[in-house]
């Protein structure tokens, strides 16, 4: 027994590219909703790391050797506040709780050798690194994404870290030279004078 209905059917080529633009549209979808997972990902970083480099400098200006630098340096520190606008909760980054500080005597000559010279002597301190608290951004789209490649976590976990140090160039120097105030000044008669510049 034939069934003429099935096979014409069967044989029916209408609507073939129906089929091709359904999947293609799938998959085009899914890469779309990725892609802001990805975003707030890479956001989330950016505000970490602008974070952790303006906390490394307030840090790093204020380890000149002496006694309090590094109380200076913390305090420094914990004046830098910012914001997260990304991951599983908006929050204000600031203090302590968001940031720990690990002063260095020296830096590796290489960049990819870990940096290993810590230091608490205020004196010895020329280097601070700053390492930011992680975060998490959760991936929303992401879980169809964990769920056909077999990952267990389809979360982001970020974080970020800076090392600074303070370099002095100049400091104390006299002005090489200056033009004096007017052609009836003289210099013996105003010895101990501040000139306004």
């Amino acid at each position: 027994m034939r069934y003429p209905a099935l096979l014409a059917f069967a044989r029916n080529e209408a609507g073939t590219v129906l089929v091709f633009w359904a999947l293609a549209l799938g998959v085009i979808l899914g890469f779309v909703a990725l892609s802001f997972d990805l975003g707030r990902a890479s956001i989330t970083r950016s505000e970490l790391q602008s974070f952790a480099d303006s906390v490394a400098l307030a840090a790093a200006g204020e380890l000149d050797g002496n006694d309090d630098a590094l109380d200076r340096a913390a305090a420094a520190a914990n004046l830098i506040v910012d914001s997260q606008s990304f991951g599983n909760t908006d929050r204000a980054l600031s203090g302590e709780v968001s940031f720990t500080l690990t002063y260095y005597a020296t830096l590796p000559a290489e960049d990819t050798t870990a940096v290993s010279d810590d230091t608490t002597d205020p004196e010895d301190a020329a280097f601070v690194r700053v390492q930011v608290t992680p975060t998490v951004v959760e991936s929303t789209y992401g879980a169809a994404f964990a769920a056909l490649t077999g990952r267990e976590n389809r979360n982001f976990d970020l974080g970020a870290s800076a090392v600074a140090g303070l370099s002095i160039y100049a400091c104390d120097i006299t002005p090489m030279m200056f033009c004096l105030p007017g052609p009836d000044y003289k210099a013996e008669e105003n010895i101990g004078d501040m000139i306004l510049m």
